[in-house]
């Protein structure tokens, strides 16, 4: 077994803390949740933007709580779940529930993480907010569009610029403070919320800025060894690609061969999870240094940029885990997903394998951390392998930007193509006895239907099998083939010839082990 991650959102622990007050044998028992599955880190949300810890670097949840007036407007955070939840358990149960979770997850043999949201920016268009602590109001200077129009750059504008001192030390003051309180196993620097560390155009300059940074977190965190008597890993949640890494001033490489970081984290933001990070290339980077790499994922799927956003289901997840590991990966990584203190997971019960429910459901939820952190078992599961938008891209390297003004990335699809169109995807090892097949979706099934496609998969031609419709996945009819043995590998590189105009907006390939 390699294992699960977990990165759970603040707002949810903490807030449905607030939202449904669980008792104190809840919330203390909270790890155990986990006790017995495939997951061995467990990653705690320090700071959205506010702590959620009563800090003294840091504006914390509880300091909204009782805060009256923000920004010279009256304000009442009491109601807020997150306030509540701050001031239920530090306050009321007289508890601090992540000193109780990193002890309980370590004793069940999980390793509990502190992370910390390094430029978070929600709601940061608006006047007030439960999220924004006093140094965000006090300090506008600091703030990447402080020279532009307001959001002619997007949120990114809203972000902190890592040039300036008091930056660097308000985010390492609670890195310092945080150590100070708890024992962690390790940190992780959550660097996709949000990679704008820099102004527009500085970010070149940036990289050795962000150098002396990271030379600086290390510092403290070798303090924090000391106290503690242990050794604590630095882990980086960044991009997929190490070239936009870099672009946006983080020279991710130099980190790891300087011994400053122990474990990259590459993953999607948020809007749809990434099946085309280049694990294996980050892998054959890292190995030399003994640096570990995490696949992350999120929890919505996106196939292009004007497609729906859905959730994955079960047979979805099973197939990023393949992919990741597949590809090198040491853990499966999952971020933003959701659970509350009062969970209860029954540990007797049939696994939920069904394609049609949701991953959020408890019984799901079961079966994903006591199956995907073990390769072999994965190798046991149906999976549905999707191509899916890349979230997101340097605002430079978008080639649409709509609505909220966010460079939403780039995908193989939408494909528009006469005589021939390529795509390609990584499904990862297959069992043998396993039945594959690939499924690309037409905008005119009767002109698809005309003259029949010929599908290539790595360059041995499929049968083709029929057409479908899946609305969960997409409103658009599907045809379909069957991909022969002797053309499996760990990638599907596809090469469709046809003979009229195509646009295909969906694709994926499904690995069928069982019924």
């Amino acid at each position: 077994m390699k294992g699960i991650c977990i990165n759970q959102d603040t707002q949810d622990l903490i807030g449905r803390t607030g939202r449904d007050r669980p008792s104190l044998e809840e919330i203390k028992n909270f790890p155990k949740i986990y006790e017995g599955t495939h997951v061995t880190d467990y990653f705690i949300n320090m700071i959205d933007t506010c702590a959620t810890f009563p800090s003294k670097t840091r504006t914390s949840f509880l300091d909204k709580y009782y805060q009256k007036v923000e920004n010279g407007i009256p304000v009442d955070y009491s109601g807020c779940n997150c306030c509540k939840g701050m001031h239920y358990t530090y306050e009321e149960l007289g508890i601090d529930y992540i000193d109780l979770h990193i002890k309980g997850f370590r004793e069940i043999g999980i390793n509990p993480w502190l992370t910390y949201r390094m430029n978070d920016y929600h709601s940061r268009n608006e006047a007030t907010s439960e999220l924004f602590s006093d140094f965000y109001h006090e300090h506008p200077e600091v703030r990447n569009g402080r020279n532009i129009p307001k959001n002619l750059w997007g949120w990114d504008g809203y972000a902190y610029d890592f040039k300036f001192d008091i930056v660097r030390a308000h985010e390492l003051d609670i890195i310092n403070e945080s150590l100070e309180r708890y024992d962690p196993y390790g940190i992780e620097l959550d660097f996709q919320r949000e990679m704008a560390c820099f102004a527009l155009g500085e970010e070149y300059e940036g990289i050795e800025v962000m150098n002396g940074f990271m030379r600086d977190v290390d510092a403290v965190v070798k303090k924090a060894e000391e106290r503690w008597g242990h050794k604590i890993k630095i882990a980086v949640r960044v991009m997929p690609e190490i070239n936009y890494c870099f672009e946006y001033g983080f020279d991710v490489m130099k980190w790891v061969q300087e011994g400053i970081v122990d474990t990259v984290v590459i993953s999607a933001r948020w809007a749809s999870s990434d099946t085309d990070m280049p694990i294996a290339m980050w892998k054959t980077l890292l190995s030399p240094y003994g640096a570990e790499l995490f696949a992350g994922y999120e929890y919505w799927i996106q196939s292009c940029g004007h497609a729906e956003r859905l959730r994955p289901n079960i047979d979805v997840y099973t197939a990023y885990a393949a992919n990741a590991f597949s590809q090198g990966a040491d853990k499966f990584y999952l971020y933003n997903y959701y659970t509350s203190f009062n969970t209860v997971l029954d540990r007797d019960g049939e696994y939920d394998f069904d394609p049609t429910h949701v991953p959020g459901d408890p019984a799901q939820y079961r079966t994903i951390i006591n199956h995907l952190g073990d390769p072999e078992k994965i190798l046991t599961m149906n999976r549905r392998h999707l191509i899916l938008i890349k979230d997101r891209l340097p605002r430079w390297r978008g080639s649409e930007h709509i609505g909220d003004g966010e460079a939403r990335g780039v995908s193989q699809l939408p494909l528009r193509f006469e005589y021939s169109g390529c795509f390609r995807l990584m499904v990862g090892d297959i069992a043998e006895g396993a039945t594959v097949t690939l499924r690309f979706s037409v905008d005119d099934l009767e002109l698809a239907l005309a003259n029949i496609p010929r599908l290539f998969v790595n360059s041995v031609e499929c049968d083709y099998i029929g057409n479908e419709k899946d609305e969960r996945f997409t409103p658009h009819p599907l045809l379909c083939y069957n991909i022969p043995r002797e053309a499996l590998k760990t990638n599907i590189t596809a090469l469709i010839s046809t003979t009229k105009l195509i646009t295909t907006r969906y694709v994926d390939v499904f690995v069928k082990v069982r019924d």
